[in-house]
């Protein structure tokens, strides 16, 4: 009897490990990833396979399911790739990967998981079929990316530096400051904006002409002559213009050439601007020669000196419209680079000759319009924040270029407010 229930024991095992045709099972119960913030994060998923007979299995079909039940992470910000393969193509296949599309996530406060289920199903029954493999479920924890000490959001910055002085040779001189914000396009919002308030200094110009004849001094003699001094000097004239702005402009997608997959992408961007311009015209004389006196008859006004230099001072009023204008981005962890290139109309607003010359304190003002042209880069490397900046700006019928350069530190300011937190907070 004890020979015919062990016999029986062994025949029964033998037939429940025969009706086992398959297993399926994941490589481990838990994982941990860190998502990114500004791309997609695909993650391999191996199923560990074993067939025993393929002809059984031919109609099961191997599906990767999340239970939304017991998963935080939402559905909505991952993807699982299809179409699920039939059991039987997988014969002779140990591991077969699934790959799953974790979105970007620029959230650094939260910690989520999603659990993920081995189904196996028979495609002309409809039935989920038994797997007997222990590792059926997997739980995969995804985690804020860790902080960096390098900027990685280049949408949100602030600028403190100098100006470079092209005038006499290239100094650091002048205080500078400007804050952007640029919001690219994306597969959601085809248009995006770029937004700057900026306070710089530019050169205009600088004249040179050749000797011309001046009158350095007067001095009174009698009530009714005085002596007139008069040279031959080099006149130079500078003009330096520190400047308050504000610009806008939309960005505007191009197609393939602003696409998000680009290292570098191409915008129509056109453009908003006003500036005013508080200009420093300074005339200096030197290199004088041949110096002269005369006697005139008449009343000279009492004693007076002309100096070698003077300066004067005047404000005006710039608004361009860029029609025609593009923008270049390129950004990555290391570096970021902007160029911004615009022609259109332009109008400015200078004071009158009239008041110039009468000293007028209530200044009237007169218009001018005209076609303007011009260009800006920003640099911005990473780690340092060290940017450097450049423009030019120009008109075509009244040409008055404008040039500067200037180097700055670039701060992050998106989460700026978070200073002003209290320190402890009530319960």
């Amino acid at each position: 009897m004890k020979k015919t229930v062990v016999l029986f024991s062994f025949l029964l095992c033998g037939a429940f490990v025969h009706a086992q045709h398959f297993t399926a099972g994941f490589e481990k119960a838990t994982d941990t990833l860190n998502r990114k913030s500004k791309d997609n994060l695909v993650y391999r998923v191996n199923l560990r396979i074993h067939i025993n007979q393929a002809d059984s299995v031919k109609n099961y079909r191997l599906l990767l399911l999340p239970d939304y039940a017991a998963s935080s992470l939402p559905a909505t910000e991952y993807e699982i790739a299809t179409p699920y393969p039939m059991l039987g193509d997988l014969n002779g296949i140990a591991v077969f990967p699934f790959f799953m599309t974790i979105k970007k996530d620029s959230a650094t406060d939260h910690q989520r998981a999603v659990k993920l289920r081995i189904v196996v199903r028979n495609i002309v029954t409809g039935e989920e079929v038994k797997n007997t493999d222990s590792l059926r479920e997997m739980t995969l924890v995804t985690s804020p990316a860790p902080p960096d000490t390098v900027i990685n959001n280049y949408s949100y910055l602030a600028y403190v530096g100098t100006n470079f002085d092209l005038v006499d040779g290239i100094k650091a001189k002048h205080f500078f400051f400007a804050s952007n914000i640029l919001l690219q396009p994306s597969a959601r919002n085809h248009v995006g904006a770029y937004v700057s308030l900026y306070g710089n200094r530019t050169m205009t110009t600088t004249d040179s002409t050749g000797l011309i004849r001046r009158v350095y001094q007067i001095r009174t003699l009698t009530d009714t002559t005085y002596m007139r001094y008069s040279e031959q000097a080099r006149l130079k004239r500078n003009r330096v213009s520190d400047n308050l702005g504000a610009y806008s402009s939309a960005l505007i997608r191009l197609g393939k050439a602003s696409s998000e997959d680009n290292t570098i992408k191409l915008y129509y961007s056109p453009s908003l601007e006003f500036v005013w311009r508080r200009t420093a015209t300074t005339s200096s004389y030197d290199n004088s020669s041949n110096r002269d006196s005369t006697i005139v008859k008449g009343t000279g006004g009492g004693s007076i000196d002309f100096g070698n230099t003077s300066t004067y001072y005047a404000n005006e009023f710039n608004f361009n419209a860029g029609l025609l204008s593009v923008m270049i981005v390129h950004e990555n962890r290391q570096i970021s680079l902007r160029v911004h290139a615009s022609v259109g109309y332009s109008a400015s607003y200078y004071p009158s000759v009239a008041s110039q010359m009468n000293n007028d304190m209530a200044d009237h003002y007169e218009s001018r319009h005209d076609v303007f042209f011009s260009g800006r880069a920003w640099i911005t490397e990473a780690t340092t924040g060290i940017t450097l900046q450049a423009e030019i700006t120009n008109n075509l019928k009244y040409p008055r270029p404008f040039y500067g350069v200037t180097l700055s530190k670039a701060i992050n300011f998106k989460n700026l407010g978070n200073i002003f937190q209290p320190v402890v907070r009530g319960n």
